[in-house]
């Protein structure tokens, strides 16, 4: 997750179960958050130009406590 969100693209969300192994409903959440901020694109797992410049936040977003 933390090599996909520095990709300019990024990956379809459709990939994240598949490379994870998790349901996509566990970071469903935290993607609207972000995306809500203006942080992430609205339908992949991206960050948008304003997301890049908080990349070490957002990552964080997606630790866990």
């Amino acid at each position: 997750m933390m090599n996909a969100l520095r990709l300019i693209d990024g990956v379809p969300e459709k990939l994240f179960q598949q490379r994870t192994f998790q349901a996509l409903s566990e970071i469903t959440q935290s993607l609207e958050r972000l995306r809500n901020l203006g942080l992430m694109q609205s339908h992949r797992i991206a960050l948008t130009h304003r997301g890049l410049r908080y990349l070490d936040s957002v990552v964080g977003e997606f630790l866990p406590l």
